[in-house]
């Protein structure tokens, strides 16, 4: 803080994120006000004139993760209303929170629940038969990309019932793209619902490396490929 003549004090505060924008003002305003009932702050200094906050000794901001419960009670009222507001503008299934359980393919295992429901009970340590080791993948799109899976001779490779392949994978056929397989792992076979004609599904998924550095999972259905996961590469 400076004065118009040319008086100056300062001040220096610790936090450690704590202090929000308001926080701040609040503090500065509370030092100014004992400031001016210090006798060297007198009628002569001529009023302030000039007000800086400066950053010191900054350090990395490793991050915070809190929850919407995190906080006093008024904070967790607050964020219930504001979900029970947009459940009643988007409905009951919006606002969602998600939790890791269990299942076999990558998308089964991200279980949605809306808000204020009871978390579906399925053990995430299984047993789940036929489940993709790790690593898992980092993306899964929401719908499946199909694309073709070929041998060094230009034939779709097949899984049989016994998780053998046709032929070893050679290329891979994206939209507008067919790069050259690098590696890959599998088939991991899975079957459900085997009791159930109608519900019955067998599924074998692979892990494929491409030369231009894409890391993809692939399931196969019906003889059909599509791309059910990407990794980070």
């Amino acid at each position: 803080m400076e004065c118009a003549d040319g008086t100056t004090a300062s001040r220096a505060w610790r936090h450690e994120g704590m202090l929000s924008v308001g926080a701040v003002a609040e503090r500065v305003r509370w030092k100014l006000q004992a400031w001016q009932q210090r006798p060297v702050f007198d009628e002569r200094a001529g009023g302030v004139v000039a007000l800086r906050l400066l950053p010191d000794g900054l350090v990395r901001d490793p991050g915070r993760q809190l929850s919407l419960e995190d906080g006093d009670q008024e904070a967790t009222a607050r964020a219930e209303r504001a979900v029970a507001r947009v459940q009643a503008i988007l409905g009951h299934m919006a606002p969602a929170t998600a939790e890791l359980t269990g299942g076999r393919a990558p998308g089964d295992r991200e279980v949605r629940t809306p808000w204020g429901d009871a978390h579906q009970d399925r053990r995430a340590d299984g047993p789940w038969p036929g489940q993709l080791p790790a690593p898992s993948p980092t993306h899964v799109p929401d719908t499946p990309r199909p694309v073709r899976l070929l041998d060094a001779d230009g034939h779709d490779i097949q899984v049989t019932v016994r998780a053998e392949v046709s032929g070893a994978p050679a290329r891979l056929v994206l939209p507008g793209d067919s790069p050259e397989v690098a590696a890959w792992a599998g088939p991991w076979p899975e079957q459900e619902r085997w009791w159930n004609p109608e519900q019955a599904r067998r599924t074998a998924r692979m892990q494929v490396v491409t030369h231009d550095g894409r890391a993809l999972l692939l399931a196969v259905t019906a003889g059909r490929w599509h791309v059910e996961g990407d990794y980070d590469t």
